[in-house]
């Protein structure tokens, strides 16, 4: 049972890291002090240092809790659709709609540009990506009938290129007008049924 302090503790954290998307979205990684995060959270460095002992492990943070609401999004449409096209195509429209479009993805280039520079920021990404592709291809063995003509690694080919086809569609909001989003939306949904049933 959860108890009090541990609930306080969790909002705590929740709100030091919602500080910090903030502030990596505005001012980028490395211009973000520690300071700055203090001040957009309403609480003293010191306290931070008590839930974060740097930006790195705010970093391990932010890369779960994206990973947990991409889990609750997938696994909330098994459970009201049933299909794994519909699954995806959960993940996709999170990307295409504009009132669904992921916050922060000016933070979230952020982190994937300093894997480069920082191997345990690579480690954390890395780590966050086998767990998005284990659940992934646990849905695509218990939603989709062929699943069981197909070997792991042809399933993790197809999903390998189903997140491609995510990471594109993230960076293409940065730039993009939206002009051409329904016939984006039809192609899309093309590649997904052809990603499913081959």
């Amino acid at each position: 049972m959860e108890t009090t302090d541990n609930k306080r503790g969790a909002s705590r954290r929740r709100q030091v890291v919602e500080a910090a998307l903030r502030c990596f979205e505005e001012n980028g990684f490395h211009k973000t002090s520690m300071a700055e995060i203090s001040e957009a959270a309403g609480m003293s460095v010191g306290h931070i240092y008590h839930y974060f002992p740097g930006k790195e492990a705010l970093i391990a943070a932010i890369v779960e809790l994206h990973v947990d609401q991409a889990f609750e999004h997938m696994n909330e449409a098994a459970r009201q659709k049933g299909t794994l096209y519909d699954v995806l195509l959960v993940r996709v429209c999170e990307h295409l709609d504009k009132a669904k479009r992921i916050k922060d993805r000016a933070a979230y280039f952020e982190v994937l540009a300093e894997c480069e520079r920082n191997p345990k920021i690579r480690d954390i990404i890395h780590k966050a990506d086998v767990r998005m592709m284990e659940r992934q291809r646990e849905l695509f063995r218990e939603l989709e009938p062929t699943a069981a003509q197909l070997s792991d690694a042809e399933i993790d080919a197809r999903l390998e290129t189903f997140n491609a086809l995510l990471l594109g569609l993230i960076r293409r909001d940065l730039t993009d007008d939206g002009a051409c989003d329904e016939l984006l939306r039809q192609t899309v949904e093309r590649v997904l049924l052809y990603l499913i049933k081959g």
